[in-house]
């Protein structure tokens, strides 16, 4: 409510569970004898590097144990930068995503088990997704036995991990709030690796891997360096980037203190530059669309806006990088695929028509269950040959996240799919009324900056498959963490005001016995 003074729970949830002062003492002398053990060896020994890399390993085990906040913000820094696909190509160290969650999720569980002793929580939110990864798991051991992949499954069970980790410390206002700025700050560095790379004109220094941009064809016979990031595609890594861009909005406009203002604003800013880099059409587009959707919900005005959005494009077009408007320009051909789509003549236009109406086919073909979780492309030839679009004869992907679940999970898997998105979506815009109804304005813009958030990896989803689904899947443990978060604070302020409410009607008690005392007297 506009006006309404900020309420502030006077007790700050906590997700730490604070260890006794003897128990951190011990963990921080065992961490000081870890550190000297291993200097002697890196000193004496010919593998001093991975010897450093297991104790810096050691060491940040035990102040997860210790803290396992701090551990929450390390996973989704470390999902973000995609630092387990950087830390095997580059230094030949596999699986250290998985061993990562591992380690929080055991040190969350016994945090809140055995130290807080409060029960696991899930919300609605977690229990959809789980709901939904596990029709996901049976479409793909019910779909052809030999197209099944034991790493899906396992990359399944790891991101369902992540979400219970991000759910159980999302009770903590702080925590939530905070694994927010860290993603801000990923996603800010990236761009930052990216906008140098740009300026400089060096693309050849990659950053171990964060700031990749290989060199594609633009438009027509123009061709130029497209940023990809630490992905492997400039069109994923303008997805994942865009839907951090409104959390760094709300971040500008609902942020007091103005440093923090700031430093969200030039975090924002270099992300949108960072996306027009990759030369990303979806991303574009979409961006506009999110800004307008975020515009009308803070209810501004549309003209206004609308002018003020023709007067900057304007002005931004010189400044553009080269063929970025020839290669917007190229989307007008969508328009024709309706009344022929073999008219198309732009070569990537004419695959994703064809992977799409792939897709519509298999769905025709296998519609309870579809082909199974990630076999769309093993499936791609057989459906999209007859349609003599895609002169490309190799495995494909949708790209259409939506069209993907349908043909791959069927109509079973979709509905779980387009339920969990709805109910997650509607659940973020009750919890901000409700924050508004308790004063705690500040919180709804939260809960605003990882609805939009979502809602931008949805939007250019339509364009982009699944092949880097942990972005997805990280932005919705986010929103899920949103929900329990604003259940957590509003309980906090029901309970507080119940308080407050006894206490009031415990003086009025004592007043009116010590003025019948005095009657009496």
């Amino acid at each position: 409510m506009q006006g309404q003074p900020v309420y502030t729970s006077k007790r700050k949830t906590d997700d730490t569970g604070k260890l006794s002062t003897w128990i951190q003492s011990l963990i921080y002398a065992a961490a000081l004898l870890v550190v000297i053990l291993s200097s002697y060896l890196v000193a004496t020994t010919p593998y001093g590097f991975y010897l450093l890399g297991a104790v810096i390993a050691a060491v940040g085990g035990l102040v997860v144990i210790n803290r396992p906040s701090i551990g929450v913000y390390v996973l989704v820094m470390f999902v973000y930068l995609n630092l387990s696909d950087i830390l095997e190509v580059q230094f030949g160290i596999p699986s250290a995503n998985k061993l990562l969650v591992a380690l929080i999720a055991v040190a969350i569980l016994g945090t809140r088990l055995i130290i807080q002793r409060k029960p696991l929580v899930f919300g609605v939110g977690g229990a959809l997704i789980i709901l939904h990864s596990t029709i996901i798991i049976v479409s793909v051991l019910a779909g052809n036995p030999l197209l099944v992949d034991t790493d899906v499954i396992l990359d399944i069970v790891k991101d369902l991990a992540i979400l219970f980790i991000i759910l159980q410390v999302s009770t903590s206002e702080k925590t939530w709030k905070t694994a927010q700025w860290v993603l801000l700050g990923s996603a800010a560095l990236l761009s930052l690796l990216t906008a140098y790379q740009a300026v400089t004109g060096n693309y050849e220094q990659e950053f171990f891997g964060l700031a990749q941009a290989p060199f594609h064809q633009i438009v027509g016979e123009f061709d130029s360096a497209r940023p990809t990031g630490p992905v492997a595609d400039p069109n994923f890594y303008a997805m994942l980037l865009l839907m951090v861009v409104p959390i760094g909005v709300y971040r500008v406009y609902g942020e007091k203190d103005i440093l923090l203002r700031a430093i969200a604003a030039v975090a924002t800013g270099l992300i949108v530059l960072a996306i027009i880099l990759t030369y990303s059409r979806t991303a574009f587009i979409m961006m506009i669309a999110v800004a307008g959707l975020i515009a009308l919900e803070r209810k501004y005005n549309i003209y206004t806006l609308g002018l003020l959005a023709v007067s900057a494009v304007t002005i931004a077009i010189p400044f553009l990088p080269s063929g970025f408007m020839e290669r917007l320009a190229t989307m007008g051909q969508l328009a024709r695929i309706a009344t022929d789509p073999t008219a198309i003549t732009e070569a990537s236009l004419r695959g994703r028509t064809s992977q799409v109406l792939a897709a519509l086919y298999m769905v025709r073909d296998y519609p309870i269950l579809g082909v199974g979780y990630d076999n769309y492309p093993d499936y791609y030839l057989e459906f999209s040959a007859p349609l003599g679009l895609d002169n490309r004869l190799e495995a494909r992907d949708t790209h259409n996240l939506f069209l993907e679940s349908l043909a791959e999970t069927g109509i079973i898997g979709f509905g779980a799919f387009m339920t969990m998105l709805g109910m997650i979506i509607w659940l973020l815009q009750k919890r901000k009324q409700l924050m508004e109804e308790i004063g705690r304005v500040d919180l709804s813009m939260w809960l605003s900056g990882v609805q939009f958030g979502l809602i931008a990896y949805l939007l250019t989803s339509m364009a982009l498959h699944d092949d880097y689904i942990r972005y997805f899947r990280l932005i919705l443990a986010l929103a899920a963490g949103g929900i329990i978060m604003a259940n957590t604070v509003y309980a906090e302020h029901k309970a507080e005001k119940r308080k407050r409410e006894a206490h009031k009607r415990h003086d009025s008690l004592d007043s009116l016995e010590r003025s019948d005392t005095m009657l009496l007297n």
